[in-house]
């Protein structure tokens, strides 16, 4: 039997056999059609305190079925007047930050089923009313095949939180029948929201004493026993407004005449400590010395893991002497005293000075104590409350017996992290393992504290681990992340192991990782460290047999194609006799297997 195949069957033929492989083989460089369909989801503090923080996640996502390429993640955080956003990171990397508001990130290749978490903290107006929002957006140069994910956006619900305080005072001594008797109501907001107009002042009077529109603030109403005061604007954190009632006294009883009065914020403001929303007052009789106290320092913020000092000042506005003068404080939880050079000393919380026999009229003392810092106590607002008394003289002011000071307490943690490799250097076919180590700087606890390892693309991970944590792969991206928190000057160690599978003798192999916390990081600069070697010669790959090529075809498939050296080169002869020859013939002899017959 004889078959001839003239030169257009020839090409035919190839062709065909062309058609079939482009149908099994993905088209593209290195035989791949590479997609990678990414997703981003954001988070946020919820709710979003005005004069507090929200902290922004977002975390991209790859779910295949190639490696994402050139992964950039932006964060949008509208910020409205008196607003600002700290440093913002990802889980591999810091991200820039502009004033008004925009994060990006550069995120690198991401593989499949790895996720990568950005952090941006926005720090809120104590003035803001309406609820803040972030969106995020993720863009690859890998075709998406559903882009309809690559962008989300979160808001938080937003709930002013403040720490309304209330004093007054009566003004006059020895009331008798008819005199005019003066109330004057102060209220101060503590922080950290302003309050919004709506807050509500209840005054109660003795039966004797019938209310006096006329001199009284706008806004109050009677006629009692009960006086009701509202201001019709807000307050503002730290600020102060005077709500003034003139009363005249209709009969006096024996020992003077009490008072006793009510504050309450907005149904939408909550109170965290509502003890200090009463206030009562007195007329006094007989010897007066109006004792008061003020304290000071802190202002600037107090870093958790650290001391601070603060100032009482306590005075005298006379007229006469005061005796037995002693100040006090109780310390939020997560202060602890630690000295004072005054003399001062603290059972428990309380802090308790050393009394001063005698200040005359006109005259004041400062005290001075220091305390400490938990360093795992959380950022935010607290308030010092101290206070001042005397005995032997009736003080005219209960007003300015108390005093209060917002503190903001901040949380720097300084993670840094270093790397090594550990037991024989690479070689080709050989186990390779790093050490990553990540310390805590202080002063404040970290938590959250993940570490990120990007190993060599010539090297197959092994395994991940960390003391007390959990790690994920994917690809060359393992995160690791530890369960509990890391204190000042503590260390957790991740060991990765892996194989060099892919590198040359005398290649460079470099191991990249990188630590987060949720604190804010003071230093950034030592948050990477890098391992690099080169490859030594160990045992080479057989080139005399097939050696396996992935190739990505779809999420989960790993289809694996054999090539054999010198494959190329049949390819390349096959072309060139093709194109050289103008007719191929194939002759079978099925028969008697002899020469070929002449072409007819």
């Amino acid at each position: 039997m004889v078959i001839r195949w003239r030169r257009g069957a020839a090409v035919l033929a190839l062709a065909i056999l062309a058609a079939a492989l482009a149908a099994v083989l993905p088209a593209g460089p290195g035989y791949a059609a590479d997609s990678a369909d990414l997703a981003v989801t954001v988070t946020g503090t919820n709710p979003g305190v005005p004069g507090e923080t929200v902290t922004w996640a977002a975390t991209v996502t790859n779910r295949g079925p190639s490696v994402a390429r050139d992964v950039a993640l932006t964060l949008a955080v509208p910020l409205v007047a008196g607003e600002s956003l700290r440093p913002a990171t990802s889980t591999i990397g810091p991200c820039s930050v502009t004033p008004a508001g925009a994060v990006s990130c550069d995120l690198g290749d991401l593989a499949v089923t790895g996720a990568i978490r950005v952090t941006a903290v926005q720090v809120l107006s104590v003035d803001r009313t309406d609820p803040p929002s972030a969106t995020a957006t993720v863009v690859t140069t890998t075709p998406d095949p559903g882009t309809a994910d690559n962008s989300a956006t979160a808001k938080s619900a937003l709930h002013p939180v403040a720490d309304l305080w209330l004093t007054q005072h009566a003004e006059g001594t020895n009331v008798v029948l008819g005199d005019p008797v003066t109330l004057v109501l102060t209220l101060v907001n503590l922080g950290p929201s302003t309050i919004p107009a709506g807050t509500k002042v209840t005054e109660t009077l003795p039966v004797t004493v019938t209310y006096t529109p006329s001199g009284s603030s706008s806004g109050c109403t009677g006629p009692g026993p009960q006086v009701t005061c509202v201001l019709n604007q807000p307050l503002p954190v730290g600020g102060r407004a005077g709500t003034t009632l003139v009363l005249r006294a209709m009969a006096m009883s024996s020992g003077g005449l009490t008072y006793s009065a009510t504050a309450t914020p907005p149904d939408a403001v909550s109170d965290p400590d509502p003890g200090n929303n009463k206030a009562a007052a007195a007329n006094p009789i007989g010897p007066q010395a109006d004792v008061g106290i003020t304290t000071s320092g802190g202002t600037d913020g107090v870093a958790a893991g650290t001391s601070t000092s603060f100032t009482y000042t306590v005075g005298n506005d006379g007229p006469g002497t005061a005796t037995g003068v002693t100040a006090s404080e109780v310390l939020p939880a997560g202060l602890r005293f630690d000295s004072s050079a005054s003399g001062c000393t603290a059972a428990g919380q309380t802090v308790t000075c050393p009394p001063i026999d005698s200040l005359p009229a006109g005259a004041n003392r400062s005290l001075v104590v220091t305390v400490q810092v938990d360093p795992a106590m959380s950022a935010g607002t607290v308030v010092r409350t101290v206070r001042v008394s005397s005995s032997g003289v009736e003080d005219p002011n209960g007003s300015n017996q108390t005093g209060y000071a917002p503190i903001e307490i901040t949380r720097p943690a300084n993670v840094a992290l270093s790397a090594g490799r550990v037991g024989t250097a690479p070689a080709v076919g050989g186990q390779v393992t790093y050490e990553l180590t990540v310390r805590n700087l202080g002063p404040a606890t970290a938590t959250g504290v993940t570490v990120t390892d990007r190993l060599p693309a010539e090297v197959t991970l092994g395994s991940a681990t960390v003391p007390g944590g959990t790690c994920t792969v994917a690809g060359e991206l393992h995160t690791c992340t530890l369960a509990g928190s890391l204190t000042p000057d503590s260390t957790a160690t991740v060991t990765v192991t892996g194989t060099v599978t892919g590198a040359a003798s005398d290649a460079t192999l470099t191991d990249r990782g990188y630590a987060t916390a949720n604190e804010s990081e003071p230093d950034p600069s030592d948050n990477e460290a890098t391992t690099s070697e080169i490859v030594q010669a160990g045992s080479a790959p057989d080139q005399g047999r097939p050696h396996p090529v992935t190739v990505g075809l779809n999420a989960g498939t790993g289809l694996r194609w054999l090539t054999w050296a010198g494959g190329g080169t049949v390819l390349f002869g096959l072309v060139l006799l093709v194109l050289a020859g103008r007719r191929m013939v194939l002759t079978r002899s099925a028969r008697t297997g002899g020469p070929l017959p002449p072409r007819g």
